[in-house]
């Protein structure tokens, strides 16, 4: 989320405004192709549609709804940057929640050795719940509007840190990331090194299969680190100085956020079973292509008419 006051100060010409939304529009649009993708490929293979998959087609669902609320754009009706906001606050932070879940089965998995399939219900409500209120709350203030570039929970220049917009920003996502992402990192401290324990244990020519495994672990709660620290870093300079915003931190923070669907993509999604469905499906549609191949394939697995 870009936040900022500049619409209402403006603090930045409409050329550096114009940069801000062409560049999280392009990467909003491959983070909505690459969440797409995976929402395609739990619907098209029956092998995919276990619960642990089902966790990151809920999660490339709420990455879409995000990337949809970027897409459009900078709304000037009431009406629709209010619904822009309410749309961007509700899929953010469901989006991190979901991630939040996926750390969380998977240590129940490894450390307690528990199941979770039984509590998908609980955890949709967990994570749709929270995010349903967190996204109503600041109507009650009527704090959503024009935050720079779209529309968010809002605030200007003249608003002190314990204004209704800063608190709801910090209350309702800025404080819930900063939570998630240490949460999330504990986690996988401890995942990682029972799968390190687990390998010892384990023969050498097995090795490659936990190294790749520890290597997408320690991937997990890097993508939350290197989408929102930007956002962080110039959400704190805003507070400090609110009429001296920086355009270089702004650059960064819609760069680096816009790439939260295409990280999540590749590293919840793009797994090796989705890759081997993918390859045998396209193996199987050159083979119906290629009438000559089949016909040998054909002719070799057909039986001997005459015995000997």
């Amino acid at each position: 989320m870009l936040n900022s006051n500049i619409d209402d100060d403006h603090a930045f010409s409409q050329s550096q405004e114009t940069v801000l939304l062409t560049i999280i529009r392009i990467e909003s649009f491959f983070s909505l192709i690459s969440s797409m993708f995976i929402v395609i490929s739990y619907f098209k293979f029956k092998s995919l549609q276990k619960f642990s998959f089902t966790l990151v087609l809920f999660l490339s669902l709420s990455d879409m709804g995000c990337c949809c609320s970027y897409l459009m754009g900078n709304p000037k009706s009431s009406s629709l940057c209010t619904m822009q906001g309410i749309i961007q606050s509700f899929f953010e932070l469901a989006s991190l929640l979901w991630v939040t879940v996926i750390a969380y089965t998977l240590f129940r998995k490894v450390i307690l050795q528990r199941d979770s399939k039984q509590d998908l219900c609980k955890y949709a409500c967990f994570c749709f719940g929270l995010s349903t209120i967190a996204a109503l709350l600041p109507l009650t203030t009527n704090s959503y509007g024009s935050a720079g570039g779209w529309c968010w929970i809002t605030t200007s220049s003249s608003s002190s840190f314990l204004s209704p917009g800063n608190l709801w920003r910090f209350s309702l996502f800025y404080f819930p990331l900063w939570t998630i992402i240490f949460f999330n990192g504990f986690t996988y401290v401890w995942v990682i090194k029972a799968v390190q324990r687990l390998m010892r244990t384990q023969p050498p020519g097995s090795h490659s299969k936990y190294d790749k495994m520890l290597r997408r672990l320690k991937s997990y709660p890097f993508i939350l680190c290197c989408c929102w620290a930007g956002a962080t870093i110039n959400r704190f300079q805003n507070v400090l100085e609110p009429n001296n915003p920086i355009f270089a931190l702004f650059v960064l923070q819609v760069s680096t956020r816009s790439l939260q669907g295409i990280l999540n993509a590749v590293a919840y999604g793009f797994t090796s079973p989705v890759v081997n469905e993918w390859s045998s499906w396209w193996g199987k549609e050159e083979s119906n292509n290629n009438p000559d191949e089949k016909g040998e394939e054909e002719d070799s697995n057909r039986k001997p008419l005459l015995k000997t």
